[in-house]
């Protein structure tokens, strides 16, 4: 796969699979295991259906104390991942302009790379979505993982029913996720607005 890159290429590939570790990665986790819509929602529907009662659970609390232990050690806020990741997206989309892979007309590693870490984010229905939505202001690597997805990961005809009556019903939950995220804002905002108004009386 990397036969035909240069040794500059080479090591340009070392640093950006520093970059998505460091300033990607923890926003990934962020929003697919700690975000509580999106691990409720997705997240933690999937993978219990995907495993054996019992061991399912245990898998997941496992998985999420891990992700919590690791962005504890990051020693970032949740706004400071969000804004280290949204500059790993943009650094992306500079470097791919209108190209179809990052180095020219044949994929790499560090395609495989990139559509390994943004493809989760862009392609599942999360309640929670602000990552995904920095990903799809950016049509050049929109394109770059459709594209893949249609020339490496093809579907057949039965795939593709199965998929569109999956995709309603992952989208219906994640509609009763925003909505709930919605009420609970709403709540909140009328609780602060009761707070202020007796503390102005007194």
């Amino acid at each position: 796969m990397d036969s035909e890159l240069t040794l500059a290429e080479r090591c340009e590939f070392e640093a950006y699979s520093s970059l998505m570790l460091r300033s990607f990665y923890p926003a990934e986790l962020q929003f697919l295991w700690l975000d509580p819509y999106n691990y409720s929602a997705i997240t933690h529907h999937w993978y219990s259906k995907q495993m054996l009662f019992g061991y399912n659970l245990y898998y997941l609390e496992k998985r999420r104390r891990r992700a919590q232990a690791y962005i504890a050690a990051c020693g970032r806020n949740e706004t400071q991942i969000m804004l280290d990741a949204v500059e790993a997206i943009n650094l992306l989309s500079a470097k791919l302009g209108d190209n179809k892979y990052f180095y020219g007309d044949k994929p790499s590693s560090i395609d495989a790379l990139v559509f390994g870490y943004l493809a989760p984010v862009l392609k599942l229905p999360l309640p929670s979505d602000r990552l995904q939505q920095h990903i799809q202001g950016c049509p050049n690597l929109v394109r770059f993982i459709e594209s893949i997805i249609s020339i490496y990961l093809p579907l057949n005809e039965n795939q593709i029913k199965q998929q569109a009556a999956s995709k309603d019903k992952w989208n219906a939950r994640r509609r009763r996720a925003q909505k709930e995220a919605e009420r609970l804002n709403l709540r909140r905002a009328t609780a602060k607005e009761q707070e202020a108004s007796v503390s102005f009386v007194s």
